[in-house]
């Protein structure tokens, strides 16, 4: 099982493929395993594909018991890369590690070249609204200033 230490966590990747890096960073709760194998294997055909368990997921051993954020997540993407000896890569990120690497792309500039983002969101007031009032959501997709 591959592992690498980044700061206080041991964290469990796996790399397909060979080419141009490219992190793929999961969401909550969720592990590497949840990216599927066919996914991966495709974009390993043009890529090298870094998959990881985020810190609390999966295989990846946390030892902090402090709270943390996205922000400290994304900390710890650039860590894995920094510790595989990775300058630079794309970076894919699905739900909260879209969140992630949001984060990542304005804590580490320099070792993202391209942002990929799938099914997330970038939090603050517009992520607050009650799914079950069909009102709200309206009211966020259309505000007044869209409608005038």
């Amino acid at each position: 099982m591959p592992e690498i230490q980044v700061g206080d966590i041991s964290i469990y990747y796996e790399i397909k493929g060979s080419g141009y890096p490219l992190l793929m960073v999961m969401g909550f709760s969720f592990s590497l395993l949840d990216w599927g194998d066919v996914f991966p294997d495709e974009l390993a055909k043009h890529y090298q594909v870094i998959l990881f368990d985020n810190r609390d997921s999966g295989r990846t051993k946390s030892q902090s018991t402090d709270n943390y954020t996205t922000a400290d997540m994304a900390n710890d993407a650039a860590g894995l890369l920094n510790a595989l000896g990775i300058a630079q890569a794309h970076v894919l990120g699905f739900s909260m590690g879209g969140m992630i690497a949001q984060q990542f792309a304005l804590r580490h500039p320099t070792k993202l070249n391209k942002l990929i983002l799938a099914c997330t969101m970038a939090g603050g007031d517009c992520s607050d609204f009650n799914p079950n009032n069909q009102g709200d959501l309206m009211d966020l997709l259309f505000p007044a200033s869209y409608l005038t």
